[in-house]
């Protein structure tokens, strides 16, 4: 029974919180930039924390990942 209930508050927090980074049709929400980083499907948008590893790839789609910190990375 708990386990039951646990299960569907986990779909209602889900539900209730959809995710910027991947919508359902593979397309991103108004404002952010697609694109595919490092071969996986990602929604872009200026000040989103990034790979600074991928800073060629974000390049492409004119970003940039920029240091903020000794380990965190953003795009500008």
């Amino acid at each position: 029974m708990r386990a039951a209930i646990a299960t569907v508050v986990v779909i209602g927090v889900v539900a209730a919180f959809p995710s910027n980074t991947v919508a359902a049709q593979g397309s991103c929400q108004p404002g952010f930039t697609t694109a595919t980083i490092n071969g996986r499907h990602d929604c872009l948008r200026r000040g989103s924390m990034c790979d600074h590893t991928a800073d060629a790839q974000y390049r492409h789609y004119g970003f940039r990942c920029t240091s903020r910190g000794p380990y965190a990375y953003f795009l500008t």
